[in-house]
């Protein structure tokens, strides 16, 4: 057999469950992997993500009263980017949110159920809304890449079209799935949250179909060149919404009230943060750890910390995430980043500039 066939039908056969994620490094090649998930198409298991599901009459009101974009205009079908707030406007969780006619689904990273439950249930006791954890019911494989949306078609499922948040549920061999078209990567991609049963087959069909499977050194790579922070990693309650900056994507600033709203507005209108989250563009084979210090080029003034760092597979490059302060900001800006061996030369990007 073809040692990429064999590949795949290893992939199928090792789909992990939430326990051992991340589930696999990397497939085959994290090369192809990578260029796949990019120009192709490609498959990951994020079947450890968190699923909460809102319902009740006031599952619209609450969720609108609690996270910093306007739920209350979405229509079904329709979802949003969106961060949970306390009081002082800092971020509790980072979810996307997709609303159905009978419920209000919460798609959030690994390990943040205890937080978003605890915060947002705080307040449902005064609601007419119900928040279950689905997380052990339902899984995400994530579909990356330009041609994404033709292997979601091999399911019957007209995706191309689909605008960021836009979601449908379609039945396929007695199986759920939701297919949701998020913001995650920057190129088109989309989370198939799928019943546990059946995941696997979701799975195997979709690597029988060319798909290629990927695994985690592919996706930090992705991840991080998308600026897509990772909550408790990179960016925490220690944060005030707008340092993440997903602010486009994320904030409303026409919804009205909501928990957390004074401070976010107060800051907006003061026009700038004093340090927000950036990209790292590092040349050469160099060893970075998170925490590692951020410095200007001239001098050795920390001016930042690493919070997230991968190869670029299959190129003498890194990237990393971080906080800088404002003065280093901008795209193209020169700073160096500490290695294990010392210092490492870096450019900065952001959100627009890739």
């Amino acid at each position: 057999m073809h040692e990429f066939q064999e590949q795949q039908r290893r992939a199928g056969a090792v789909l992990c469950d939430r326990s051992t994620a991340p589930h696999a490094r990397h497939f085959c090649c994290p090369n192809a992997e990578y260029i796949a998930a990019r120009d192709d198409v490609a498959v990951f298991d994020l079947s450890d993500r968190v699923q909460l599901k809102l319902t009740g009459s006031a599952r619209v009101k609450f969720l609108h009263s609690f996270c910093s974009n306007d739920i209350k205009s979405l229509a079904d079908g329709r979802g949003c980017e969106a961060f949970v707030t306390n009081i002082k406007g800092r971020i509790v969780g980072h979810i996307f949110v997709f609303v159905m006619p009978d419920a209000i689904w919460i798609d959030s990273g690994p390990g943040t159920v205890e937080t978003l439950s605890g915060h947002l249930g705080k307040y449902a006791i005064v609601e007419d809304v119900d928040i279950s954890d689905e997380s052990a019911n339902r899984g995400d494989l994530l579909l990356s890449g330009e041609n994404a949306a033709t292997a979601i078609a091999n399911f019957g499922v007209e995706a191309d079209p689909f605008v960021i948040g836009q979601h449908v549920t379609h039945a396929w061999q007695g199986h759920a799935i939701d297919v949701r078209r998020t913001s995650m990567l920057g190129v088109p991609n989309f989370l198939l949250s799928v019943d546990r049963g059946g995941i696997t087959q979701v799975w195997q069909h979709l690597i029988d179909a060319g798909v290629r499977p990927a695994g985690a050194e592919a996706f930090e790579a992705l991840r991080i060149e998308s600026l897509f922070p990772i909550h408790g990693q990179d960016i925490s309650d220690e944060n005030i919404a707008q340092e993440a900056a997903r602010t486009e994507l994320a904030i409303s600033f026409t919804k009205g009230c909501y928990l957390g709203q004074e401070p976010i507005a107060r800051l907006d209108s003061l026009g700038h943060v004093n340090k927000t989250l950036r990209g790292l563009r590092i040349d050469g084979d160099v060893k970075i750890d998170a925490g590692a210090l951020i410095m200007p080029s001239d001098d050795d003034q920390e001016i930042g910390r690493v919070t997230s760092v991968a190869a670029i597979p299959g190129q003498a490059e890194s990237v990393a995430m971080g906080f800088v302060r404002r003065r280093f900001m901008d795209a193209g800006t020169q700073v160096r980043v500490q290695t294990a061996d010392g210092q490492s030369a870096a450019s900065v990007f952001t959100l627009s500039s890739g």
